[in-house]
C-alpha cells in the first residue's frame, strides 16, 4: 500500500485531517526529500514558538533547536531508507514534541522489521562516531567526551571555543537519544527490536505481548521518573508509550495481529485451464477464473484498506477512526473469523 493513498479525513481525496475536525492531529508540510514528506505537528510548532518568543538568547536557542531538529530528522530518515532497502515503503516523517514518527511500511518479517528499526539508532551511532574524535582532538583528552548521559559533567571544562561547544552538544544530544531509544520499551526502537528478536522463537503474537508488557512497565517507571524530576517531556513520552502498548494489546486480543500477515489472503494460486475439455466447460472455467480474479482484486483492496486503518489506529488511537472505517474493520474481522468458527 502506498502511503500516498492513506487518507486521514472523511473526504476521499484528503490525506490529512481537517483542522476543524481534529486540531491535535494537524500538521504542516515543510519540505520533501527523497520523495519523503517532512511535516511538523502543530504541537511541535507551538513548542518551537514557546522556546523562541521572548528568549534572551534567541540565536543560541535557534541553534539548539536546529541541532535537535536535525538529529531527530536524520534518525527518522534512517528508518525510512532502511525500510526501502528491505523492500518496503516510506513516504512521510512527522516531527512532534516527543520526537519523530517515520511513516514506513516494511515487509512483515522479523529480519525486515529489525533492520528497519535498528537503522534509526544506527544513525545516532554514526553521529557520535563523527563528533567524538573531534571532541577528543579539541580537548586533548578522552574525558572531553561526555559519556555520562545524565549531564555533561567535566567535559564542558575542555571546551575551547563556541564551535567546540556546539559539537559537544551535538554528541551529547545524539548520545542521549541513542541510549533512550535502545531501552527495551515498546514502542521505542529497543522494544521493537526486542519484538523482532522474539518473533521467530515465540511467534508474532507472543512477541508482541512480551514487548508491550515491557513497554507498559517501562512507561510507568518512566512516568514516575518524569514526575519526580518534573520533566513534562518524559511524562509525555511515558503516556504516549503506555497508550500505544495498550492499543497494540487490544488489537492483539481482537485477533487483528497474528503470526500471518495481518488480514492477509493467499493470492498466490493461479488458474490452469484443463486440457481436452469441451468448449462449454472451458467457457465455464474462464468465467470462474474471471470471478476468482475479481474476488482476489477485491480482497487485495480490502487488505490495503484494513492495513491503512490499523496503521491509523497505531499512530492516532482507535478513537481517530471514522464511522466508515470502523464498519470496514468490523466487516473484515467478521469475515476472517467466519472460517475459523466453521473449522471448530
Amino acid at each position: 500500500m502506498s502511503w500516498e493513498e492513506r487518507p486521514y479525513a472523511d473526504g476521499p481525496d484528503s490525506r490529512h485531517p481537517r483542522l476543524s475536525e481534529n486540531p491535535l492531529a494537524w500538521s504542516l508540510r515543510i519540505g520533501r526529500i527523497a520523495a519523503i514528506d517532512i511535516r511538523l505537528h502543530i504541537l511541535f510548532i507551538l513548542y518551537i514558538a514557546s522556546e523562541l518568543i521572548g528568549s534572551p538568547a534567541f540565536l543560541d536557542d535557534v541553534k539548539r533547536l536546529g541541532i535537535l531538529f536535525g538529529i531527530v530528522l536524520l534518525h527518522e530518515f534512517g528508518h525510512c531508507f532502511a525500510a526501502r532497502a528491505v523492500g518496503g515503503h516510506a513516504n512521510e516523517i512527522l516531527l512532534w514534541p516527543l520526537g519523530g514518527l517515520a511513516m514506513v511500511r516494511a515487509p512483515q518479517t522479523p529480519s525486515a522489521q529489525f533492520i528497519t528499526t535498528a537503522c534509526g539508532p544506527l544513525v545516532n551511532v554514526l553521529i557520535c562516531l563523527i563528533t567524538a574524535p573531534i571532541l577528543v582532538a579539541a580537548g586533548h583528552s578522552l574525558h572531553a567526551v561526555p559519556w555520562n548521559p545524565f549531564h555533561l559533567g567535566t567535559s564542558s571544562l575542555y571546551v575551547t571555543s563556541q564551535l567546540h561547544w556546539w559539537v559537544l552538544y551535538t554528541f551529547f544530544l545524539s548520545y542521549v537519544m541513542l541510549l533512550f531509544n535502545l531501552l527495551p520499551m515498546y514502542p521505542l526502537d529497543g522494544g521493537r527490536m526486542l519484538q523482532a528478536i522474539l518473533w521467530p522463537r515465540t511467534g508474532l503474537g507472543r512477541a508482541m505481548q512480551i514487548a508491550t508488557t515491557a513497554g507498559m512497565v517501562g512507561a510507568v517507571a518512566l512516568g514516575m521518573l518524569g514526575i519526580g524530576t518534573r520533566n513534562l517531556s518524559i511524562i509525555g513520552i511515558a503516556v504516549f508509550g503506555y497508550i500505544t502498548c495498550l492499543n497494540e494489546r487490544r488489537m492483539l486480543a481482537a485477533g487483528l495481529i497474528t503470526d500471518e500477515r495481518t488480514f492477509g489472503y493467499d493470492l498466490t494460486g493461479g488458474y490452469t485451464e484443463p486440457r481436452r475439455r469441451g468448449w462449454l466447460a472451458r467457457w465455464r472455467d474462464k468465467q470462474k477464473a474471471r470471478r476468482l480474479a475479481d474476488e482476489r482484486e477485491q480482497e487485495r483492496q480490502e487488505t490495503e484498506e484494513v492495513d491503512r486503518i490499523l496503521l491509523k489506529v497505531h499512530q492516532h488511537g482507535i478513537q481517530s477512526l471514522t464511522r466508515a472505517e470502523k464498519k470496514t474493520l468490523e466487516n473484515a474481522t467478521n469475515r476472517r473469523r467466519g472460517p475459523e468458527r466453521m473449522r471448530r
